[in-house]
């Protein structure tokens, strides 16, 4: 979906409409592998009005090219990213310049046969930011994904990830996110000390079950770094993802970084669901079908481990990501200032969006039910063998609440 320039000022929209054709010239003859085109003309569009943490960063730049006496379109999307300041402490959720870094690095192509990021054409610094100018993915397969879309995207990260486990040595890049579940929990599960109990939105059983989470917070913590770990996209969800044919092409590698087997799976399963683009009344059956598929992906990669693991690492970070925090983001996202724009993000009214993450948080706390009966049973069976993240410098104190706003979800 685009949008005009009237329905959202954009500064590097206008920007980017005062180029000249000749300037992006050796960017087009990159993505074409067209190395004599002369660009003709060229249009601008904000691509996606969906943006949680900026609505000026994504952007279509279209036209066409001459090639002797043939005239031919091109397409290639513009990503902006303000340059990070000095002091940013790059593994930090909110470094979202970790993107451009995974791009510069070589660490996405290749992923796996039928699993790849778009295509890097360039990167270039404007001014106070820095641009990637990458592949424009059409996606082939419909907007509404069918279960068996979500399984294939699943078998894929499953052979993705589980290349890590088989032998490829995990990255060390000090911008690598590793430890999501503790950052996130920390900054948009806390108020004034504690999660807030919203007895008018959520049941009083319910708000008791998440102060249990909370103060359970670290023995899950503990579990998800006791797992094996891979190298991971920590927001693989279908806004992220697209198809073309076999290839799943994922999307905004922002987060991208460290962590256990399985974690991948609580955007894949629980985010999409957040969105809105599953049905949260159905997250039974995507679950079953996507875990089932991506542990057919582990094998398939020639990881021989015990499946109980990568179930582990999704369902001991489920109440971490969609259940302590609950109540805040509910509260934040349904407050009055911020309803047209919810209404835009997750398509739908705040007492839907409310019962939506309602079912989603009893769901993810269930998994962390879950994830203690497992850790109990491999407990006994000494089938725990940890591949820990390797160390890294770790901040002097925990991250404080931020705004919602600044987050990526």
């Amino acid at each position: 979906m685009t949008f005009s320039e009237d329905d959202m000022p954009s500064t590097n929209l206008h920007t980017l409409r005062q180029f000249e054709p000749h300037q992006l010239q050796e960017v087009v003859r990159e993505a074409t592998g067209q190395g004599t085109l002369q660009v003709t003309d060229f249009t601008v569009a904000v691509l996606s009005e969906q943006g949680v943490t900026s609505q000026d960063s994504l952007f279509l730049v279209q036209g066409h090219a001459r090639t002797g006496k043939t005239r031919e379109p091109w397409a290639l999307v513009v990503k902006s990213f303000s340059r990070p300041e000095a002091h940013a402490d790059p593994s930090d959720l909110l470094f979202l310049h970790r993107e451009v870094e995974a791009y510069r690095s070589g660490l996405l192509t290749p992923l796996a046969a039928h699993l790849r990021a778009p295509r890097v054409y360039a990167v270039t610094e404007q001014g106070d930011q820095v641009w990637l100018w990458l592949e424009h993915v059409q996606e082939t397969a419909g907007r509404v994904w069918t279960l068996g879309g979500y399984t294939h995207a699943a078998q894929q990260l499953g052979v993705w990830n589980g290349g890590y486990l088989t032998g490829r040595p995990l990255p060390e890049a000090p911008w690598l996110l590793r430890d999501l579940a503790r950052q996130w929990s920390t900054m948009f599960g806390l108020a004034s000390g504690k999660p807030s109990a919203q007895g008018s939105v959520f049941r009083p059983d319910l708000s008791a079950r998440i102060e249990r989470a909370w103060e359970g917070r670290e023995v899950f913590l503990d579990m998800l770094r006791r797992l094996p770990q891979v190298f991971s996209h920590f927001d693989f969800h279908r806004r992220n993802l697209l198809r073309q044919g076999d290839d799943v092409i994922a999307l905004d590698w922002a987060w991208c970084g460290l962590g256990p087997v399985g974690g991948d799976l609580v955007a894949l399963i629980g985010s999409t669901c957040m969105f809105g683009e599953w049905d949260v009344r159905q997250i039974g059956a995507l679950d079953s079908a996507v875990f089932g598929a991506y542990v057919a992906g582990l094998r398939q990669a020639g990881w021989p481990g015990d499946a109980r693991l990568a179930r582990l690492g999704y369902a001991a970070w489920m109440p971490l990501h969609f259940g302590v925090v609950a109540p805040r983001l509910v509260e934040f996202w349904t407050s009055e200032e911020r309803q047209a724009r919810a209404v835009t993000l997750f398509g739908t009214s705040p007492a839907e969006l409310t019962a939506r993450w309602s079912a989603l948080c009893e769901w993810s706390l269930d998994r962390g039910d879950e994830a203690m009966a497992l850790w109990s049973d491999l407990g006994r069976e000494g089938a725990t063998s940890p591949r820990t993240v390797p160390p890294v410098r770790r901040p002097t104190s925990e991250p404080t609440a931020r705004s919602v706003e600044g987050g990526k979800t």
